[in-house]
């Protein structure tokens, strides 16, 4: 579903919702969703999830971080007889953390002032991921040049993805970190064989 915004305005632009069918304002009023605002000439992009797209867009509108955005346009994706809050949550995170992948070549702003919230796995995770996020990503948003390629491959290759300070972190990882951050004067030394995670927790170190 797309909607139009207009840049800067003070209002809610609920008036668009005359636009849409009894189905599609009963989602935007009370359906799960994920949603990505977006600016292509200014090169600015919001990634959301909620329940309720009406309530929590009245409270973008009065965020300054979100003004700064101007964002022209929301592409609001739903599943009215599939979706729940851990589907849109998850599909939340897998964009937000392929498209920070990108912006080495998209040149796009992310406003999100956090990285998403990574699911624990639930069963429908590979449906979420294979049937909505990669056709998705193939289709609708590199079609809307909101992506640089489709190919998710390269993408998941890149060093910046494998490293990404959104990574989940394990709970001696979290431990680990949290201690760092309560102290960060002091001094530590981290042991681990290749692949045990050291990497990681230093680039979520250095995001926080």
């Amino acid at each position: 579903m797309n909607l139009p915004l207009y840049v800067n305005s003070s209002s809610t632009n609920q008036n668009c919702i005359h636009d849409f069918c009894q189905s599609e304002q009963d989602i935007l009023d009370k359906g799960f969703v994920t949603y990505i605002y977006y600016n292509l000439k200014k090169k600015t992009v919001y990634i959301g999830e909620t329940k309720h797209f009406w309530v929590r867009h009245d409270q973008h509108i009065h965020e300054s971080h979100f003004n700064d955005g101007e964002f022209t346009n929301c592409l609001i994706v739903y599943n009215a007889s599939f979706f729940t809050e851990s589907h849109i949550k998850d599909l939340e995170f897998m964009i937000i953390n392929h498209m920070l992948a990108e912006t080495d070549e998209t040149k796009f702003k992310i406003y999100n002032r956090n990285n998403g919230q990574p699911q624990p796995q639930y069963k429908d995770h590979h449906i979420v991921e294979q049937e909505v996020f990669v056709k998705l990503w193939g289709n609708e948003l590199y079609n809307q040049g909101l992506v640089h390629t489709n190919d998710l491959e390269r993408i998941r290759q890149k060093i910046i993805f494998k490293y990404s300070p959104f990574t989940q972190l394990s709970k001696q990882q979290s431990d680990i970190e949290e201690r760092v951050i309560q102290d960060p004067r002091n001094k530590y030394l981290i042991e681990g064989g290749a692949g045990t995670g050291k990497t990681v927790l230093m680039m979520s170190l250095m995001y926080r």
